[in-house]
Parts: C-alpha cells; sequence; structure tokens
C-alpha cells in the first residue's frame, strides 16, 4: 500500500467509511524513511484520525521462536476476535508497548472448592468488575465470600449482618 499509494490517495482512502471500520491494524510500517518508501509519520498526517493501531506480529519459522522481538499488549476482555476486534478500534486506550502497571493491590481471580459454586473460578480485571444476574444467582453471595476470605467484618447494622450471615451459610453449607 505504501508503495502503491501517494499521500493525496491515502488522505482520501483515510475519509473513506469502509477503510475506516475495515483497517484494524497496520504491521510492520517503517519509522522512518528508507530507500524512497513512505513511513509512520508521513501515513499518519496522510490519515489523521483514521490512522488505525499499531501491533507487531510474531512470524517464527520455529516454536522457540515465537514472541521474540517488541512486544505489542492488548487489553481485551475475552480471549475472542471481537474482543481484540473492539480493543483495536479503540487503540489508543487499548494497545501499548509496555503493559500497564498498577500500584495497587487487587484480586485476580477467586476459585470455589467447596459449597454451591464447587469448581468455579471467577476472574476479575484490574479496573472495573460487575456481577450481573437475576435476583438470587449469587451475586452478593460472591461478594459475601469474598468478605469472609479476607476477614472483613460485618457491617454496624443488624439487619446487613443477619442477610451477609444467611448469604454466606447458604453460599456453603446448603444441602443438595
Amino acid at each position: 500500500m505504501w508503495n502503491e499509494l501517494d499521500g493525496g490517495r491515502l488522505k482520501e482512502i483515510g475519509k473513506n467509511e469502509y477503510f475506516r471500520r475495515r483497517s484494524l491494524a497496520f504491521q510492520k510500517i517503517r519509522p522512518h524513511d528508507q530507500l524512497d518508501r513512505k513511513c509512520r509519520g508521513k501515513a499518519r498526517e496522510w490519515l489523521g484520525d483514521a490512522y488505525p493501531a499499531e501491533i507487531k506480529g510474531s512470524d517464527g519459522k520455529a516454536i522457540d521462536r515465537i514472541g521474540r522481538g517488541k512486544s505489542c499488549y492488548l487489553k481485551v476482555g475475552a480471549f475472542t476476535f471481537e474482543a481484540v476486534k473492539y480493543t483495536l478500534l479503540d487503540h489508543r486506550s487499548r494497545v501499548t508497548t509496555e503493559p500497564e502497571k498498577h500500584g495497587h493491590s487487587h484480586i485476580s481471580d477467586v476459585s470455589f472448592e467447596v459449597g454451591v459454586p464447587d469448581g468455579q473460578t471467577i476472574r476479575f480485571s484490574l479496573e472495573l468488575n460487575t456481577l450481573i444476574g437475576v435476583r438470587g444467582s449469587g451475586k452478593s453471595s460472591i461478594l459475601e465470600a469474598i468478605r469472609y476470605a479476607f476477614d472483613i467484618p460485618f457491617g454496624e447494622r443488624t439487619l446487613d449482618r443477619d442477610y451477609k450471615s444467611r448469604l454466606f451459610r447458604w453460599l456453603f453449607f446448603r444441602l443438595r
């Protein structure tokens, strides 16, 4: 594409809605002019806000060669094509060459080995987590199990304490 099209044509393509929706990322774009070829700076100028994400690919010829070289990190919510596509469309906040560092502690996952959720693992994000379900599906029970594991005391209100205690007993001691 860089060798065949000039700046005027690339500016025109950058305005095309189909190009903007379908061009998710560029790979191996040169950072500087080399041998009379276009470079990253010119492409960004020509395409403007239509310039997509830049990603690094691994083209290992053997299994032990995969992943060598510069890294590219994607912040995804699931390991699906749709999640990767969404990440590339929002590349300014979800694609980076350095992993995001968090200065706070966090729970990465919770695994249950007994009770109603036996064998279940819930994975958490570093930023925002939501528990969604119908009434009685166990959202509060999961939070109470985490509270219990960290020995966080019940609230001061008697009504809350009774409710939370019943939730915990239901979660772990219910007869099947």
